[in-house]
């Protein structure tokens, strides 16, 4: 008798924890990962790019996804105005104003009708794609090296090879040329896939959850059960 409020209380427990089943058996399944690696930025045909993995042919990423360059349009009815503003200085020249202090807002550099540009006060120079990456780069190599306090992006570009993350891609870290060494890079996206385990899904979930039923139900008929047994027994 002393056991069988024991296996009562087990069935009870196993019922709760397979109904409870998306707490504790992988719950992230079916969520994104992130792939991620590192690229060289490299000067093909006087323009930065880099080369995506598994791409089939070398692709020049827009240039606007490159922190610190604006501009990278090729239809020049759609860009901004501060982007005509560049437009003008490059052809115009220099511009005069009776204003004082002056800040350069938005990017360092435009890329305009197939070269880059710094942008000045009041003005615009024209630069190489090679000082446009040395200047933009981040010295991942001059940062302390302790990788319980680097960033992500820091530690891929560092250290090569691949990662994966639950942290969708932005901007600010696909965008962010880097030096390591003699080397300039940027972390690229190489696939984007949810979590797919063998033998979880939404049917395997399902049918843990009625077999906890089963055993609620279970648990329930010993409990009424042992009622009546003991009414019996009065």
């Amino acid at each position: 008798m002393p056991r069988r409020p024991l296996v009562t209380a087990l069935l009870i427990l196993v019922a709760v924890g397979l109904l409870a089943n998306p707490v504790w058996f992988f719950p992230a399944e079916g969520e994104t990962r992130y792939t991620y690696t590192r690229v060289p930025v490299e000067v093909q045909e006087n323009r930065l790019a880099y080369d995506p993995p598994d791409s089939s042919n070398f692709s020049v990423i827009s240039l606007n996804d490159l922190e610190g360059i604006g501009c990278d349009y090729t239809d020049h009815h759609t860009l901004p105005r501060g982007c005509e503003y560049d437009t003008y200085l490059v052809e115009n020249g220099p511009v005069g104003t009776s204003y004082g202090e002056y800040r350069v807002s938005g990017p360092q550099f435009v890329y305009l009708n197939g070269s880059y540009y710094k942008r000045l006060k009041y003005d615009v120079e024209r630069v190489s794609p090679h000082r446009v990456r040395a200047e933009l780069a981040e010295n991942a190599s001059a940062l302390p090296s302790d990788p319980e306090y680097e960033s992500f992006a820091v530690n891929l570009v560092r250290h090569g090879g691949t990662r994966r993350s639950t942290m969708p891609p932005q901007d600010h870290v696909l965008g962010r040329i880097y030096k390591v060494h003699d080397g300039y890079y940027a972390v690229a996206l190489v696939e984007a896939a949810p979590l797919d385990r063998p033998f979880v899904s939404p049917l395997i979930r399902l049918l843990l959850g009625a077999v906890g039923v089963g055993l609620l139900i279970w648990a329930r008929y010993r409990v009424m059960n042992e009622r009546e047994n003991r009414v019996g027994t009065s």
